[in-house]
């Protein structure tokens, strides 16, 4: 049996094909969609794809947001107060401990002791060619704290014996500093004038009557005070010595 189509059947047919033509192109492709995900995460940072492990392993680089999350890649710039105290910078150095009496003897282990020490020598640094009149270079330092005494009114007065062997052109220098109370400051401060030692090997006797080149700052009483004493070359290229023992020492205006 033969089937004519007429007219009005392939208009009907013609209808039901569009019509399913529409309905494929509105459905989009599942492949289509999945591989555009994909490249997102990809080229997005962890924050846009999300968070995780997954968005950790899309990340474009190993950079600390990607590698962790945000509760460790946090840290603070402000420090821990309480772990940090505060540091001082008039703070003296912590010194030996030295008797409360006035004349007080130059040590090997530099520090201030009121008997004398056993006889020795230690060596004084040269100048390097160079004038250092009234500022110490690369001093000895001796040094005592907790001293308690009161002031007299009266001056300063040491000896050193100092040695420049058969040197021609070398001179010694010392420098007293006082800080009365302990609190870091220099209280006191006295520069005497270089003693210009003579080219025959035996020691000289260096003393205040070389005369103060500078003083600053007042006496006072000493109350758990500190005592610095520096000797160093204000001129020469060579190596001097000073005799320690009952040879060298500081006797402090205090009583």
């Amino acid at each position: 049996m033969s089937c004519r189509v007429g007219p009005t059947q392939r208009a009907a047919l013609a209808a039901v094909t569009l019509a399913v033509l529409l309905a494929g192109c509105a459905a989009p492709s599942t492949r289509s969609e999945t591989s555009v995900g994909a490249g997102q995460q990809t080229a997005s940072s962890p924050a846009v794809s999300g968070s995780g492990s997954d968005a950790s392993a899309a990340a474009p680089g190993p950079g600390p947001a990607a590698s962790a999350g945000s509760a460790t890649v946090t840290t603070s710039s402000t420090p821990d107060l309480a772990a940090t105290p505060p540091t001082s910078t008039s703070a003296l150095p912590a010194v030996p401990a030295a008797p409360s009496v006035p004349t007080l003897f130059l040590t090997a282990d530099g520090g201030l002791a009121g008997e004398a020490p056993a006889a020795g020598v230690v060596t004084i640094n040269p100048a390097d060619g160079q004038t250092r009149d009234g500022e110490p270079y690369r001093p000895i330092v001796f040094a005592g704290s907790g001293l308690t005494m009161t002031y007299t009114g009266g001056a300063t007065s040491f000896t050193l014996a100092v040695d420049a062997g058969d040197v021609v052109g070398s001179a010694t220098q010392l420098r007293i500093s006082v800080d009365l109370t302990g609190d870091g400051t220099w209280d006191r401060v006295e520069t005497y004038r270089y003693f210009a030692t003579d080219p025959i090997p035996d020691a000289e006797l260096y003393t205040e009557s070389a005369g103060v080149l500078t003083a600053d700052g007042a006496w006072g009483d000493l109350t758990n005070g500190v005592v610095k004493v520096e000797v160093w070359a204000a001129l020469g290229d060579t190596s001097s010595t000073m005799e320690l023992g009952d040879a060298s020492f500081v006797t402090l205006p205090m009583a």
